[in-house]
């Protein structure tokens, strides 16, 4: 059976790399205008840009599994999608140990309102200066293991060093023992910092120096934030079966019985 011109454009897009859930299927006879200015939207990350396949793959991965997201079927597919072409299982792995972070981010928003509310509170206010051996040992430990330092931390480790501590164990086990390159460990990071689903701007600075510094160009760092981009389709893919089963349905009791 011939495939229409549209249904041919899904298939270059899948080919380039994109996925095309069935479940998407019914907007190419209801919304062809839609799909086509969405194939076209989607796939220039596809098409042009800079990164290896399993690279994207992998941040997609990252974007569907993150916390803010969880969406199951999305992750399911680019899991497979990874898989084809030639992530490892600890690829895949490592993804979700550096996305899994992402709830410290509670402390990250949360310690500079509470810095504000007691700096000038003598009894309460927070020494962020590290003076003391236990806490600069533990700052040194996290420039080690993870490359950097970034003022954000400064008020989680002066208030709870041991907490602090064990973030930066647990924060690192990627970095110590992981294999994918650290400007891609940095773009899974940068993807579900900048992902409509969260939005996170301190750690997109600290993530896009990172990436730099590890050799990052601007155009792959673009080419992760397009990744991300494509995110609202998810609002089809829930959706869309719901809309089209409610309408059946009420189409169903509109119609008479035959009895």
């Amino acid at each position: 059976m011939t495939s229409s011109p549209l249904e041919q454009k899904i298939a270059q897009f899948v080919d380039d790399g994109g996925t095309w859930p069935a479940t998407l299927d019914p907007l190419i006879q209801t919304s062809p205008h839609f799909v086509d200015a969405y194939l076209a939207f989607a796939g220039c990350a596809y098409r042009n840009g800079p990164l290896e396949p399993k690279v994207k793959a992998l941040v997609s991965f990252a974007l569907e599994a993150s916390v803010t997201h969880l969406n199951a079927t999305a992750v399911r597919r680019y899991c497979r999608e990874a898989l084809r072409l030639g992530a490892t299982r600890d690829e895949l792995l490592e993804t979700l140990e550096l996305i899994s972070v992402i709830g410290v981010h509670a402390c990250v928003i949360g310690m500079p309102v509470l810095e504000a509310k007691v700096a000038n509170d003598p009894k309460n206010a927070i020494d962020t200066s590290h003076s003391d051996a236990r806490r600069q040992a533990i700052k040194r430990e996290f420039l080690e293991k993870r490359g950097y330092w970034s003022a954000i931390w400064d008020g989680t480790l002066a208030l709870d060093p041991d907490f602090f501590e064990a973030f930066t164990t647990f924060s690192s086990v990627p970095w110590v023992h992981g294999k994918l390159p650290p400007k891609v460990k940095e773009f899974m990071y940068i993807a579900v910092d900048v992902s409509v689903t969260h939005q996170y701007v301190p750690g997109t600075h600290v993530h896009i120096e990172n990436a730099l510094k590890y050799g990052a160009t601007p155009s792959e760092i673009l080419e992760v934030m397009q990744l991300a981009s494509t995110m609202g389709m998810a609002s089809f893919e829930l959706a869309l079966p719901i809309v089209l089963e409610e309408i059946a349905a009420l189409e169903a009791q509109a119609t008479p019985s035959d009895a």
